[in-house]
């Protein structure tokens, strides 16, 4: 266990959370997030049991992307001294007897057995990326733990279907903006390369708020725009890693191809690649 040392936001966030019984965090990226929770939880686990009899608090944790549940896992298990379990792709995996469980959403939403088995010792439930916590598979989860304390956290506390994240937080407790993280040197400043779009858009539908899915990665991956894309990583950082985030599948393996015949080597990644070849292609990522 590493003693974490937090910057004044992140205490004041930590703070605040504890007066909270549905508190929603909201902190940009960079802003530490897991340094955030981890403390939450660290706190958590060391308040006494109402009586002696009552079970020991367990903390559930609920994240909605494979990376994410290793990632925290392991942050949390830094950062408090307990060994968390896992609860994702149809298995758990962990210490017996821990008192985390950081949980795929999906995952966890077809184990109502579990929860119930739980829910009288679940004290407190973390959801990631929180504003998507007003979809189906959370509430499943969330209406078998009605005595747990919630804390949510995201950098944008808005749904483009504009439900109102208020039907299940009343609190909003706020971090550090972002110019003030790059103020401090927690962030670099970003710099934007682009190119007009003409009228690529123009004839795209929105749903939802957003753009249609699939004209958006019809749109997207025309010939002259899918190549400015090779062209400006070209231009700006030849030989360096970097992520592209694609308007869909077809978009990605697109690029992909493109990147390849310009002699860059890269992967396609999405929501159904095997987990054997996500962490291949994440490793080499890190690694190259």
């Amino acid at each position: 266990m590493i003693p974490q040392t937090l910057r004044p936001y992140q205490a004041r966030a930590v703070d605040d959370s504890e007066a909270a019984r549905r508190g929603l965090i909201v902190a940009p990226p960079g802003a530490g997030k897991t340094t955030i929770a981890a403390e939450i939880i660290r706190r958590e686990l060391a308040k006494p049991r109402a009586h002696p009899q009552a079970p020991r608090r367990l903390i559930i944790v609920l994240a909605h992307r494979k990376e994410l549940i290793s990632q925290a896992a392991a942050r949390i298990e830094n950062n408090t001294g307990h060994a968390p379990q896992t609860i994702s792709a149809g298995r758990i995996e962990g210490p017996l007897g821990a008192r985390v469980f950081v949980a795929s959403v999906q995952t966890l939403s077809r184990r109502k057995a579990w929860l119930k088995q739980a829910a009288g010792g679940v004290s407190l439930v973390i959801i990631d990326e929180a504003h998507r916590s007003l979809a189906k598979s959370y509430q499943k989860i969330l209406d078998e733990l009605p005595r747990a304390r919630i804390i949510g956290l995201t950098a944008s506390p808005y749904r483009l279907d504009g439900k109102p994240l208020g039907d299940l937080f009343d609190q909003m407790i706020t971090t550090a903006q972002p110019d003030e993280l790059i103020e401090a040197g927690h962030l670099i400043e970003p710099r934007i390369f682009g190119r007009p779009l003409g009228g690529l858009l123009r004839n795209v539908k929105k749903q939802a708020g957003d753009y249609h899915k699939g004209q958006l990665s019809a749109a997207m991956n025309s010939g002259e725009l899918a190549g400015a894309v090779v062209d400006h990583y070209m231009k700006l950082a030849r030989g360096k890693r970097a992520v592209v985030f694609a308007a869909g599948v077809e978009h990605s393996r697109s690029l992909v191809a493109q990147f390849t015949a310009a002699g860059v080597t890269a992967a396609h990644l999405d929501g159904s690649t095997p987990a054997n070849e996500r962490r291949e292609i994440l490793d080499n990522l890190r690694l190259n």
